[in-house]
């Protein structure tokens, strides 16, 4: 557990020892950032913090989509985060308690996101005095918009698979952009049901968010998530066109090669009527014998002057 106290304009590290002595004091802010969390930290939140049992119940879960939740003392929010693992997006839970002069987040693997939060906290604190609704203000404004660099990444990709499908499609490509359609399905989904959750956030009586330029700060928030949602459908929408273009792209391949099939199964039928018709057994031939010196030339060269008509022929047709 790593703890964190604000005072003014001051910032330290206390012991988690110090922990209960320091929740009682009104001019101390503190942050309490869980990692797990262990049994012990579980006995802190239960006993010490005294969360609500169904709140500790959905922290341990770890399967909760993301919500609030007021009880009596305290606000339990639940938010995910996103960012790229190679060519695979990562969507990672947080859950975070709010009291007047606590916040508590809880995440089961580390959050790289939240030394982005302690860097703006600490900049922030240096300037003005830190308060429990611009701690969590910061928050989720780095959990909302770890989300952009993300969707940039998947629409580069979706225009370099555009572009490959056009050239030559593939199986492997089509596999790609279904995975790329459950992905971003997946961000509109967190995003619409993050996008809910503010409703209750800014809602002007809640005792955690009293303050009023803090509201502007989150209605901010409240942009960057409709944006997000906007583009995560924008995209989608895009990735079913480019299915569709898979799909174009590869009747128009395969219309290429049964032409080319064609023309190569009319040249075959051309010279197998030509040598069927030297090949039968006359003795004389008309318009030439092939007991004629020059009969096998005749015979070549009238085959090359018909695949030569009939290619002429054909280009003829294909021109608009």
């Amino acid at each position: 557990m790593h703890v964190i106290a604000y005072q003014g304009y001051r910032t330290w590290e206390p012991g988690a020892d110090e922990v209960d002595n320091l929740l009682h004091r009104e001019d101390v802010v503190l942050w309490l950032d869980m990692t797990g969390p262990t049994p012990e930290e579980v006995h802190i939140l239960r006993e010490v913090l005294r969360m609500h049992p169904l709140a500790i119940e959905q922290v341990l879960d770890h399967k909760q989509r993301p919500k609030v939740e007021e009880y009596a003392d305290h606000l339990f929010a639940i938010m995910n985060s996103a960012n790229m693992d190679g060519i695979d997006v990562q969507f990672r839970e947080l859950d975070i308690f709010v009291q007047r002069q606590l916040l508590v987040t809880v995440h089961r693997f580390e959050e790289p996101g939240l030394l982005d939060v302690r860097r703006l906290v600490n900049d922030a604190c240096a300037t003005k005095g830190m308060t429990t609704g611009y701690l969590l203000y910061t928050l989720v404004q780095v959990i909302v918009d770890s989300y952009f660099p993300v969707l940039d990444r998947l629409e580069a990709e979706l225009d370099e698979l555009e572009d490959k499908i056009i050239q030559k499609p593939s199986n492997e490509k089509l596999a790609r952009l279904f995975h790329l359609k459950r992905v971003v399905s997946e961000i509109w989904r967190i995003a619409g049901q993050q996008r809910d959750m503010f409703s209750l956030l800014m809602r002007d009586e809640s005792p955690y968010i009293n303050q009023t330029q803090l509201r502007y700060y989150l209605r901010d928030v409240y942009d960057h998530l409709l944006r997000i949602y906007d583009n995560a459908n924008a995209v989608r929408e895009n990735v079913v066109s480019a299915v569709d273009l898979f799909f174009s792209a590869q009747s128009q391949q395969l219309n290429f090669f049964v032409n080319r099939l064609t023309l190569a199964t009319i040249a075959l039928g051309v010279l197998s009527v030509i040598t069927g018709f030297f090949g039968m057994n006359f003795e004389v031939m008309w318009p030439v014998s092939m007991d004629e010196p020059y009969g096998v030339f005749f015979v070549v060269v009238v085959s090359l002057g018909v695949l030569g008509i009939l290619w002429f022929v054909l280009q003829r047709q294909r021109q608009p």
